[in-house]
């Protein structure tokens, strides 16, 4: 992020606190210049290539280190900036994009969203607040969690009844071809194969044991971890404001999609969206499938109303 001069190093500590990396940032500056990380040992005032993996490159390495040091170089186009996450996610209804920049005051600094091309503008905190609002008429409460977590434990079994089935049926193979290779070598210990017929099924033996192997690190590969999914589902479907709120910006901003594939308009007073995602059409199939709660015709719409804006 840093070498790429997208965001403010304000910006990129914020992020790295937020997802786990807690330190001052007198150490984060110290981390960014530290060459270890490029494969470079240095101490007692003398300089060596180590002799392990470099986590990154020099090329990057030394990129950032231009940057920190010349900090008037022009930063590059931000097509996402993490202060204004609902840049180009939203529009106005006459296809108006929003944006956002901040505002210099007299002894401080504001930031503002505005629509391109018109006079129409919002106090950041304010239009995201709204948009909060609005996110959180499609969550879950606790009954309607139930019920989804429910299913997806039941299909989560099956998956992996599915997937230990598999692997014990390589395994299997795997043993019965072990077998057949011994076999193979007792008798040409014993006269009764030439070492060309031994080396020949040898060969085709250990191709199938290599596809077994690779079979079996697919099913690896496959296995999930369903309670750290469900955690997130929770937070996600319970809390969908608090979620969007608390993830990193490419976090956040694909979260934004997901929920609503096709972004969601503003007319200055209420957002609304034309499809969601199919997530959040699970509440309505909930609600309406064997539920104890007695609903109105028409109470649970299959998009919910705007969330009005008050300047």
């Amino acid at each position: 992020m840093m070498a790429e001069r997208k965001y403010s190093i304000n910006a990129i500590y914020d992020t790295v606190n937020s997802i786990g990396l807690t330190i001052v940032k007198a150490q984060f500056y110290k981390m960014l210049k530290n060459e270890l990380y490029a494969g470079w040992l240095c101490k007692f005032g003398e300089r060596h290539k180590g002799k392990f993996e470099p986590i990154i490159s020099e090329e990057i390495f030394n990129r950032v280190q231009q940057v920190m040091r010349n900090k008037k170089t022009p930063l590059v186009y931000k097509s996402e900036h993490p202060d204004f996450p609902l840049r180009r996610f939203v529009i106005h209804p006459q296809k108006h994009k929003l944006t956002g920049a901040w505002s210099k005051g007299r002894n401080n600094k504001y930031a503002y969203y505005r629509f391109i091309g018109t006079r129409l503008y919002w106090p950041k905190i304010e239009l995201e607040k709204t948009y909060e609002e609005f996110i959180d008429k499609y969550s879950f409460d606790d009954y309607l969690f139930g019920k989804l977590k429910k299913e997806i434990l039941n299909r989560f079994s099956m998956r992996s009844l599915n997937i230990v089935r598999d692997k014990e049926a390589l395994s299997s193979r795997k043993q019965q071809l072990k077998e057949k290779q011994r076999a193979f070598l007792q008798k040409n210990i014993n006269g009764i194969i030439s070492d060309s017929l031994l080396k020949e099924q040898l060969i085709v033996i250990e191709d199938e044991i290599w596809a077994i192997d690779n079979g079996i690190t697919q099913i690896e590969e496959k296995k999930v971890d369903a309670e750290r999914i469900l955690q997130f589902l929770e937070e996600f479907l319970i809390h969908p404001s608090l979620t969007w709120k608390n993830l990193p910006l490419d976090i956040k901003v694909k979260l934004q999609w997901f929920q609503f594939p096709e972004g969601v308009t503003f007319d200055g007073k209420r957002f609304r969206t034309v499809k969601i995602s199919s997530i959040f059409k699970l509440k309505q199939f909930f609600l309406t499938k064997n539920s104890p709660m007695v609903r109105r015709a028409g109470f649970e719409p299959a998009e919910p109303e705007g969330v009005r804006f008050t300047v």
